[in-house]
């Protein structure tokens, strides 16, 4: 009879405790294609009023609790793999909410043009230079293999301008292509809310743009970088050594 009712009081008790709490919890586990957990990875949760950000641990796994309920956009990062994105996660009140990451080892964009090794050479291929901010991406099929995802990005700041890139204002787009049946890894679009640095070439004047070059930055600083060396660096140094090129 005690036995019988230890038992009851371990699967009732937690049960309702944790319906009293208000907010809910998000926790899971970010690893390789191979399965290795990825110890470092940042994980960005962002809601209506919420903007948090954890680090997995050891094993690979992070844990982000008093969360509203309300529905989130989780964006995975880790150095030498592309971000990963989940959209339009719903927590409720007093549940635990599952979501793992599964991370490729790729280049910032499938269609990234070679890069040269230094910010004046891709300055010199550039069509336009500029500082962006997503504001929404779109998905339509290009034709039996492929899938395109299409960036539409608000210009924070414009250093070049050629007449080959037609009329740049406030905003401008580019394009990227998923492939279902290559042999490279596919490219994972691109968070909204993210800013970069971009430096474009211009395709046919009824297409998007390629990239050329991508400084990704976050908090201040460039923390992937399609030019060896610039990751960890300050954006203003960036800008100032783009800015010392205007009038090359």
């Amino acid at each position: 009879m005690v036995t019988l009712v230890v038992a009851l009081f371990a699967l009732t008790a937690p049960s309702g405790a944790w319906a009293q709490d208000p907010n809910g919890r998000v926790a899971g586990c970010v690893s390789d294609m191979a399965r290795s957990p990825l110890p470092g990875a940042t994980i960005r949760v962002t809601g209506a009023n919420v903007d948090r950000t954890v680090t997995t641990e050891t094993d690979g796994c992070f844990r982000v609790g008093g969360l509203p309920p309300d529905t989130y956009l989780l964006v995975a990062t880790l150095t030498g793999f592309t971000a990963v994105v989940r959209d339009e996660l719903r927590v409720q009140a007093g549940a635990l909410t599952r979501v793992d990451f599964r991370m490729r080892v790729a280049p910032l964009c499938e269609c990234l043009i070679v890069a040269p090794p230094t910010v004046p050479s891709l300055w010199a291929k550039a069509d336009v230079v500029a500082q962006i901010r997503i504001a929404r991406r779109d998905y339509g099929p290009e034709n039996a293999t492929r899938e395109t995802v299409t960036h539409t990005a608000t210009v924070l700041r414009i250093w070049k301008d050629t007449h080959k890139a037609g009329e740049v204002l406030n905003s401008l787009r580019f394009q990227s292509e998923q492939c279902s049946n290559c042999t490279h890894a596919p490219f994972e679009p691109y968070a909204v809310g993210q800013e970069f640095i971009l430096l474009l070439t211009a395709r046919a004047t009824d297409r998007p743009f390629n990239i050329a070059g991508a400084f990704a930055v976050e908090n201040g600083r460039v923390h992937s970088a399609s030019v060896a060396g610039y990751q960890g660096t300050s954006a203003d140094d960036l800008v100032a050594e783009i800015v010392g090129l205007i009038g090359q």
